[in-house]
């Protein structure tokens, strides 16, 4: 049998990346710390690694105001990112203006110099729009990103910001399907990276699947669901692969024992001859150990025998859409145990 080896190529996605905060602290004590664990021995053999980057890179201490966290990593410190190969970056998300326009512009520049791609943020709305062209061999990638919060961090003609868009607007879907269509006819694969729906939640809202659905009706591949702070299912929808949410790869944050925000996976999607031919799912977690005043979070892989790993398991299976009666709450999410043909655990 022969095999076209040229044309196999593995993409690696995350969910959110925190590294600001007490990594800065970190980072002066141990630049070389490893936070990225043994997840090295995939992402640097990927073709691609991309992520949620859940904090700004900038040195501007001027912080957006009448926000709780404000988040950033110095950017003497920014190479930690290629420590772990990511390629690419999405920006539209709850804190990248966490230092105004100065720390957003500084965080764009800083990515420029490491040459990782990113999209979701940029000087004007025209450039927070911009997708992401990324050729690997002969695949030709594009990305485009949006988050719908907070709307105070809303790019315009003539500010800096973030792509912002109203999911629950439904009459402005159409306007927010040309940018995909557009991408659409200009290569193979198309990856929709989307900051969504509020913290810790246990319903997928209607419209959002709707909504989910709708940019794979419309030539979406994958989409790249962040926010949550902890995994939700993973839909196979008409060929393309739907991530509601992947949870907080790498953070310093505290763990809540019932959703568990400890507890995500890296994700790796196979590409044969322009086209997705499978999914594997790693989980991960997220152990911070503490040494004279200083926190050392680091993300490991799940060994297969554990409780941890079942939970992920579970968690991301797909389960059924079930109307449940009512005109207050038509739809819900709910996470029975089955299995699933689509997934390879490892």
């Amino acid at each position: 049998m022969f095999i076209d080896y040229i044309t196999i190529m593995s993409l690696f996605l995350c969910g959110d990346v925190m590294i600001g905060r007490s990594f800065n602290d970190l980072f002066e004590k141990d630049h070389d710390f490893n936070i990225w664990g043994d997840i090295l021995d995939k992402t640097k053999m990927s073709d691609f690694f991309g992520i949620n980057l859940e904090t700004t890179i900038t040195d501007n201490n001027e912080k957006f105001p009448n926000k709780v966290f404000n988040y950033k990593l110095s950017s003497k410190y920014k190479d930690v990112l290629t420590k772990a190969h990511v390629t690419y970056a999405n920006l539209a998300n709850n804190h990248t203006m966490d230092f105004k326009e100065k720390g957003l512009l500084e965080t764009i520049e800083n990515l420029d110099m490491l040459n990782i791609k990113h999209t979701g943020a940029g000087r004007n709305i025209n450039e927070a729009k911009q997708p992401a062209i990324i050729k690997i061999g002969n695949t030709t990638i594009g990305i485009i990103s949006s988050s719908d919060h907070p709307p105070d961090f809303t790019a315009t003609n003539k500010t800096p910001g973030t792509n912002i868009i109203n999911i629950n607007d439904i009459e402005k879907w159409d306007i927010y399907m040309r940018d995909v269509l557009d991408l659409r006819k200009r290569v193979d694969l198309v990856i929709y990276s989307i900051h969504h729906g509020s913290n810790y939640v246990d319903v997928i809202p209607e419209n959002t699947i709707r909504f989910f659905h709708k940019l794979v009706d419309n030539g979406v591949n994958i989409i790249h669901g962040h926010s949550a702070h902890h995994v939700l299912p993973i839909e196979r929808y008409n060929g393309s692969y739907i991530f509601y949410s992947m949870g907080d790869f790498i953070d310093d944050y505290a763990v809540d024992q019932y959703y568990r925000n400890d507890l995500s996976f890296l994700a790796e999607i196979s590409i044969r001859s322009k086209k997705i031919e499978s999914l594997k799912i790693y989980p991960t977690k997220i152990t911070i150990d503490f040494h004279n005043g200083i926190l050392y979070p680091q993300v490991n892989f799940l060994k297969k025998n554990s409780e941890d790993y079942e939970f992920i398991v579970n968690k991301t299976k797909y389960n059924e859409l079930e109307k449940m009666g009512g005109s207050n709450n038509p739809y819900m999410y709910k996470y029975f145990k089955y299995k699933y043909k689509y997934f390879k655990y490892k």
